[in-house]
């Protein structure tokens, strides 16, 4: 399996460089020509055949000493054993670099890191996608002077939603949001249910939406005072001054008599 996949991105690598410009020097066009199938095949085919104690040291650059000797043993037993295909030195060369990215690229993959980290990533895009989601339907049941209020507001303002294994939403409110702010979305949410309901052979929702514990989130700068929760901000504030006491208080008692 692990040489299907070093092969098929080796072969959409070459796809990629078979793309140049009509500007470019037909130097360059050579140098980004396609390389074929069958020798993408065969550099896979010799490299598995090769000692264990022989292969790539796939955490060190392609450049180091060592990947450099993989390298040119690999381009010295295609060159031998495949005279007859034709085959320069410089493809088998460009073969053996895409193949060792390649297999580079599916090392890092694997690790434990880069997993949790892609998956982070993922979370993130989906956090943003549902709110950006949320913010353009509540966008299409603005009517009239409320655009005023709107337009105030931007994707900051609505709140997180995350899914579990089943597909069920989580909805995560913002501690901050006024009764004013909250009291406008919800009729622009009633709006968009009942537009919704309007529309024949609609698809019911799949997904369960469900309140879960407030975001820790915090307003954005400059928010309009009628966003921002009046009890919210007294709280604030006074965990503010508190901090800033404490730390007043630690600063005169490490100065000197």
């Amino acid at each position: 399996m692990e040489e299907v996949l070093c092969r098929v991105n080796c072969l959409e690598e070459s796809v990629k460089e078979s793309y140049v410009s009509s500007s470019s020097s037909c130097d360059e066009r050579k140098r980004k020509k396609r390389l074929s199938s069958e020798l993408c095949g065969r550099v896979a085919t010799v490299y598995q055949a090769m000692d264990s104690d022989d292969q790539f040291h796939l955490s060190e650059r392609g450049d180091c000493v060592w990947n450099k000797r993989v390298k040119t043993k690999l381009r010295d037993e295609i060159s031998l054993s495949d005279k007859e295909n034709g085959y320069s030195l410089s493809e088998i060369d460009l073969a053996i670099k895409r193949y060792f990215e390649s297999r580079k690229r599916n090392h890092r993959e694997c690790k434990p890191e880069h997993k949790q980290r892609v998956s982070a990533q993922e979370k993130q895009r989906k956090t943003r996608s549902r709110r950006q989601r949320l913010f353009d339907r509540r966008r299409k049941c603005v009517r009239g002077s409320e655009q005023c209020w709107w337009d105030k507001l931007s994707l900051e303002y609505m709140s997180f939603e995350s899914s579990d294994e089943e597909d069920n939403i989580t909805v995560h409110s913002l501690p901050w949001r006024s009764k004013k702010l909250n009291d406008f979305l919800a009729v622009l949410d009633k709006r968009a249910d009942e537009n919704r309901q309007k529309v024949k052979h609609h698809a019911a929702e799949r997904k369960r939406r469900q309140h879960g514990p407030d975001a820790a989130s915090y307003p954005p700068e400059n928010s309009p005072k009628w966003t921002i929760s009046k009890d919210w901000k007294k709280d604030h504030v006074q965990d503010q001054d508190t901090t800033e006491h404490n730390m007043d208080l630690s600063t005169e008692e490490k100065e000197p008599e």
